[in-house]
């Protein structure tokens, strides 16, 4: 039922549209219709081509986030300052991240403690 009801504005959108294709334009539905599949194809064979041509960057990129994150937390495993950070801009960003998310475990453990 979810999934129905969540069709419900899509389809009100394209009857919306269809109707203004056919006021402002005077050309048929069929027209509209045409022409909004033929951008939809489109539209899908690009994110098809894109996730054929690259899939790995994807992971790598998560794969390098990760690395530079376990990177900050042991530098706070290590004892070193959060001002050794190595890195600048987004990745010293995620260092950071890493480090103090290392950091906030490390106090709530000492807490329950």
């Amino acid at each position: 039922m979810q999934k129905v009801t969540s069709l419900i504005p899509i389809v009100v959108l394209l009857g919306l549209f269809s109707a203004g294709w056919i006021f402002l334009t005077g050309k048929s539905a069929f027209e509209f219709f045409t022409l909004l599949a033929f951008i939809l194809a489109g539209i899908g064979l690009l994110a098809m081509v894109l996730l054929r041509v690259d899939p790995k960057h994807f992971n790598f990129v998560l794969d390098k986030v990760s690395e530079i994150k376990n990177e900050g937390r042991d530098a706070f495993l290590e004892g070193r300052s959060k001002e050794s950070n190595p890195y600048a801009g987004v990745d010293g960003e995620l260092w950071d991240t890493g480090y103090d998310e290392m950091s906030r475990r490390a106090s709530g453990e000492k807490k329950s403690n």
